[in-house]
Order: C-alpha cells, then structure tokens, then sequence
C-alpha cells in the first residue's frame, strides 16, 4: 500500500484571498466560513457516529479509486467490504486520495472512517435520505441535482470523451454533428447524458444504463456504437489503468474529446439537501486545494498526455 498523503497536522484556513483564487481556478466561488471545517465538522451529527461516513460507487473505477479488492486493508471490515475493481479502503486513486484529504480536513482520520456502497449513481443524486454523509463519484455540478441534494464547492474540473470499439466508422468522426446518426449512450443521470441531449443531439433516442459497468457491457456487445464518459474513464478503458493495463478494453478508441469550450464539469461532493455538514465540507474542499492535494493526486493518477483530438 503507498504511502498516503494524509496530513497528521490540520492548518487553519488560509487567508480569504488564496481561497477564493483557488476555487475560482475550479470554476467557482468558495463559500466563505468563519471556522475551519475541522471545528465546523464538530458541531454536526454523523450518519453511523463516531465515524464518517463515505460513499462512492461500486464498482470503484481507476482512475477515481485505486487498490485491490481482494487484498485485506487495515481499516476494511473483517472478511472484505465487498467492493469490485477497486477498494476504497485502500485510500489509492485520484478520489480515493481526496477523500482520505477531506475527511482529515473534517478531523476524521483514517480509521474513523467507514464506505457505504452506492450500486447504481442516480441512487447517490437522486432526492431523500442517504446512507452516507459525504459522497465523491466525479458527479458534476448542475442546477438539476441542487434541487434534490447539496453539492459541496467542486474540487476537480474535468471534460466529456467518446468511446467506441474498433472497427466502428465513428472512429473516424471528427465534427460534433458526425455523431448524430450513431447510436449513443451513458450512464443515467450523468452529465455524459446531458451532453449527448443537449450538445450532441442525435438523431435516435440514446441509451442510458444504471453504472458505467452495464453501459461498457452495452459498447462490447455492439449495442451501442458510442459511449460518452468523462475522458479519464474513457482513457482507462483504452489504455488500462496507469498502474495496471490488465483490464483495459479490447480494441476500445477514444474518438475525441468534447473541447472545454463545448462542455466541461465541475466535480463535487454530494450531501442531502440542506446538511448542516455542508459548509464544513467546503471548507474542508479549501484547505484541500489550497494544500495542494488536489495538484498531487492529479499528477499521481490521471495522465494529462492524453493525445486525444477536440472535436470541432
């Protein structure tokens, strides 16, 4: 297991100025606090306490989470947590990194901390009660999903790709508009989803599946000829993980990047509606940011040299 980067040592919030430099990088405004979110994180009443509780998909995909599920970890419950692909009791991966990072922040270290499972992500965005205190699953932020849940200030800014399986003539797309007569799909509820309606705007009803597992099953089986992802899982499909290319995809392509001036998500944590914990965790997502987490993980998990094309 690495080493994680997790400060023993929480630091008060910088001053408001780097903050609000910080975030708008992020492509929003920090909600300012007058506390540091370990001394708001204290104030606040915990799903299963004493411990915080995460949650995040299942299955925990590379690069967002990291480690192998097979291997006992620590803190994992005895007997294995269950997770499939990745474990995010293993504090690896890009997400798996930032989450360990906040809940240190909130004043959770490592072994106060437990995962609940989320089998299907509309279930994590969806309206009501949750499981969980804080989710992290690369959920975009948009207007929609405040209305049902609280989206913490985002802490990564990411963009949309296009999959396909070779030989496939939308391979060979390079316009927006030479997407349309293909069949599309993604996963339900996601903004790859509203990208495909709004942006791209085929000409048949796309395909929408509950997990990313079910829409990639849908790409091998050639029920769809498309899928559309964020770029990083899109990669990992292509390539294998930067640590382990034993589960890429068989002949998968990334036929093009959706250019940022097209389409581009802001990444956050998800709470219910109204939790008192929310202003905590933008907090915790400052400090996070302005020590530098976010840029080391960054560098750690996700490979930037990604030689992938805009479409135009």
């Amino acid at each position: 297991m690495r080493d994680v980067r997790v400060s023993l040592v929480r630091i008060v919030l910088v001053a408001a100025t780097s903050l609000t430099a910080s975030a708008c990088a992020l492509g929003a405004a920090p909600t300012p606090t007058p506390e540091s979110a370990k001394d708001c994180a204290a104030k606040v009443a915990l799903k299963n306490p004493p411990k915080l509780t995460l949650g995040t998909d299942d299955p925990a995909l590379p690069p967002w989470f990291g480690g192998d599920p097979n291997y006992q970890f620590p803190m994992e419950p005895a007997g294995g947590s269950g997770w499939q692909v990745g474990e995010p009791y293993s504090m690896e991966g890009f997400e798996g990194g930032i989450s360990y990072s906040l809940a240190d922040a909130l004043g959770y270290e490592y072994d106060m901390i437990e995962w609940a499972h989320t089998y299907q992500p509309a279930d994590a965005v969806s309206p009501g009660p949750k499981e969980f205190d804080v989710y992290i699953g690369h959920v975009a932020v948009s207007d929609a999903l405040r209305a049902g849940v609280d989206l913490s200030d985002p802490y990564y800014t990411s963009y949309q790709a296009l999959a396909a399986i070779a030989p496939n003539p939308i391979t060979g797309a390079t316009l927006v508009t030479d997407l349309r007569p293909y069949r599309l799909g993604a996963v339900a509820g996601s903004s790859s989803s509203d990208l495909i309606s709004q942006v791209i705007k085929p000409d048949g009803a796309p395909s929408t599946y509950p997990d990313m597992t079910a829409a990639v099953q849908a790409l091998q089986a050639g029920e769809i000829d498309g899928l559309v992802a964020d770029i990083n899982v899109a990669l990992y499909l292509r390539d294998g993980w930067i640590y382990d290319r034993d589960h890429k995809v068989p002949n998968a392509a990334v036929v093009g990047r959706f250019a940022p001036s097209t389409w581009t998500d802001h990444y956050a944590a998800v709470l219910e509606k109204d939790s008192e914990l929310t202003p905590c965790v933008n907090a915790a997502v400052a400090q996070v940011i302005a020590e530098n987490f976010i840029t080391e993980y960054s560098n750690e998990y996700i490979d930037p040299d990604h030689g992938v094309a805009d479409f135009r």
